[in-house]
């Protein structure tokens, strides 16, 4: 599935507005939002789309955001276009942090080793913990985010229980010998030492 390029979810946030304290959100996606899913990751129909979202200050300037998705799909199954309904229930925590030019320079400079990403004096060890989203702006788009969770937790594949078999690639063992004395020989007789 690719990015639609429109915005389908325009759910920010200022990144003020959440203060010390932190703040929480529940987003419930209207018809026009729902539709605009719908056709942006090419469903059969969105029902439901929820967040519930919880933003709250990190150490040293990151941003900490705690979600949940509620969301009820339908998407073509890939043998037989017959519907196939899905509810996903997912949770997910994501650090965020606003871009400086000093988190621009430090990014420039970064040894290229894949190991280690550095936002102004925190050090990230790709082992330990996901980098944090580097925000532009003053505000945190919540919208874009957790349609980004979503289609991570779509089924890729969905798939019909009157699907059956058709379509899938069946293994068969042969037995030895098999092919010699049918028409059709074996597909490896010729790799058979003589």
């Amino acid at each position: 599935m690719t990015k639609p390029d429109s915005i389908i979810l325009d759910w920010k946030v200022q990144a003020r507005v959440i203060g010390r304290n932190g703040v929480t959100h529940l987003y419930k996606a209207n018809s026009k939002e729902l539709d605009a899913i719908k056709i942006g990751y090419n469903l059969v129909s969105v029902s439901q789309f929820e967040l519930d979202a919880e933003l709250a200050p990190g150490r040293k300037g990151l941003i900490t955001f705690k979600g949940s998705i509620l969301a009820r799909v339908e998407q073509p199954c890939i043998v037989t276009l017959l519907p196939v309904f899905e509810k996903i229930r997912i949770s997910f925590n994501r650090l965020l942090a606003f871009e400086t030019a000093n988190s621009k320079k430090k990014m420039r400079n970064l040894p290229n080793d894949g190991k280690k990403l550095s936002v102004d004096e925190i050090v990230f060890t790709f082992d330990e913990i996901d980098p944090p989203d580097i925000l532009t702006g003053n505000d945190v788009d919540l919208g874009e985010i957790a349609l980004e969770e979503f289609i991570l937790a779509l089924n890729p594949y969905p798939r019909h229980v009157d699907a059956g078999d058709e379509g899938t690639f069946a293994y068969r063992e042969y037995e030895e010998g098999e092919g010699a004395d049918s028409e059709t020989p074996h597909p490896f007789a010729a790799l058979k030492k003589k």
